[in-house]
């Protein structure tokens, strides 16, 4: 029976192998840095239970070894793992636990420079949009361009978006269009957490309020009682609220039932 610390120098010779440090593989693979150290030191009970056969398929297929072996070997000894619950969406207000130690400060780092290029990103969307303002018509009649979800975004306002609900119930529908962590919550309770990929689809039916949270929202579509609304929100989302008044992400609403 192998060790976690043999399960993580697979990972480990396998990158060497690929000429990669660390910070490398991190950023091709699209996983944190920390976990992926994580996974080469074999300490897997920081990852949580729910997500960590997740991150280690991710990673096993990234560098070309046997996801479905690696995955079998880690499960021959989980039950020997403690389990750690890894959850992002956690109330600021509650007590915190601090389920990866050593990450906060790298955390703290990161917010700061996300922070500001989040600034820069968003002053420059606003000249490109009002470039395109001045110059998106011909001869009278609007030209639209780029994807489906930035013309709807375009010619639609999200307050203006309404969907009927019956009896205070609503049906909510997740649709993967590349890989995405989601979780779904009804109060402190968990319905649903994991790993969906392109092509998945999730339909939730409720009278209750939900919150979806997800690590990188431009790869999830909504859709709110049959009605298609495409992606509502990008990067990092942890307040996106589902009840039978609609979908809100933070303020701002994306769709308002009625």
């Amino acid at each position: 029976m192998p060790t976690p610390k043999e399960i993580g120098n697979i990972f480990k010779e396998a990158r060497k192998k690929k000429g990669l440090s660390v910070l490398e593989a991190a950023h091709k693979s699209r996983i944190l840095e920390e976990v992926v150290r994580d996974i080469e030191t074999g300490v897997f009970d920081r990852l949580g239970k729910p997500y960590v056969k997740g991150f280690l398929g991710k990673y096993a297929k990234f560098l070309g070894l046997d996801a479905d072996d690696i995955i079998d070997q880690y499960s021959s000894i989980s039950s020997r793992i403690p389990s750690k619950e890894l959850d992002f969406g956690q109330d600021p207000k509650e007590k915190k636990v601090d389920v990866l130690p050593g990450y906060r400060k790298k955390k703290v780092q990161a917010a700061i420079a996300l922070s500001f290029s989040a600034l820069v990103v968003v002053f420059v969307m606003y000249l490109i949009g009002s470039a395109r303002s001045r110059s998106a018509t011909n001869g009278g009649r609007r030209i639209e361009s780029g994807t489906a979800a930035e013309r709807r975004s375009l010619s639609v306002k999200p307050s203006e978006r309404t969907a009927v609900t019956r009896d205070g119930n609503y049906e909510l529908t997740l649709n993967a269009t590349g890989e995405v962590w989601v979780q779904v919550k009804r109060g402190e309770n968990t319905v649903y957490a994991g790993i969906m990929q392109r092509g998945d689809a999730k339909t939730f039916s409720d009278d209750g309020p939900l919150t979806v949270l997800t690590g990188k929202g431009e790869e999830l579509e909504f859709a709110f009682n049959g009605t298609d609304l495409g992606v509502i929100a990008e990067g990092v989302v942890k307040d996106i609220r589902v009840s039978s008044d609609g979908i809100k992400v933070g303020s701002r609403w994306a769709v308002r039932g009625k």
